[in-house]
């Protein structure tokens, strides 16, 4: 509200109203002032919106976290991708951003989802591959196994998967028109049996499945 003339509760306004999906125009038309004003407070509460998430979102007791993307149209032209991830239970977003779906992002996702949660969170993930691909380089340690006998060469050292983590992935099939036709699970680290007991220990279902951040 620094340098506004808004009273407060239209401020506020203005600021909630995204969060329950209120289009910009919408937005605007509730709080009865121009379309410029909604934009200059959302660039203003952003910044301030992200420096709270920062010390507030760590050591997040999370029972699973499901991470998705989702297309949006910047222009009739141009399409990126908002990425999130999700903690189960508790509901906080442990990561989002907005770009193109390249590794670097995958990577930087997967290190803000090891770095908040209290323990190794058990891992739900689409059919996109660099998701997979990123959390050994990030999440995972080295093996360095040891050389049997006297004689060869050295083994070389191994990116491995921490013992504790456990990792899921949906992968949805699609026909021409967009409808899904088939989905496939699959445990990716971890034993079937073992990913199966300790999702089936929490309140959360018995299918491995993203239908709770994508319906977020």
């Amino acid at each position: 509200m620094a340098r506004s003339t808004l009273p407060e509760d239209t401020g506020i306004r203005l600021v909630q109203c995204p969060r329950w999906g209120v289009c910009d125009e919408g937005t605007a038309a509730l709080g009865a002032v121009a379309l410029t004003t909604v934009h200059r407070f959302q660039r203003m509460a952003a910044p301030r919106a992200a420096a709270h998430h920062r010390p507030s979102g760590q050591h997040v007791e999370v029972q699973g976290v499901p991470w998705d993307e989702a297309h949006a149209n910047l222009r009739p032209t141009q399409g990126e991708r908002v990425q999130t991830a999700l903690a189960l239970g508790s509901w906080v977003l442990l990561w989002g951003n907005f770009g193109p779906r390249t590794q670097a992002t995958a990577a930087a996702r997967v290190a803000q989802v090891v770095a908040r949660p209290q323990a190794r969170p058990r891992l739900l993930t689409d059919g996109w591959q660099a998701s997979t691909a990123a959390w050994l380089p990030v999440g995972g340690g080295v093996d360095r196994p040891r050389r049997r006998g006297q004689v060869g060469r050295q083994p070389k050292p191994q990116l491995v998967a921490p013992q504790a983590l456990l990792s899921a992935q949906v992968v949805k099939v699609r026909h021409t028109a967009g409808q899904v036709v088939e989905v496939s699970r699959r445990v990716l680290v971890g034993s079937p049996r073992r990913f199966g007991q300790q999702w089936s220990q929490r309140p959360l279902g018995t299918t491995i499945q993203t239908a709770l951040l994508e319906r977020w």
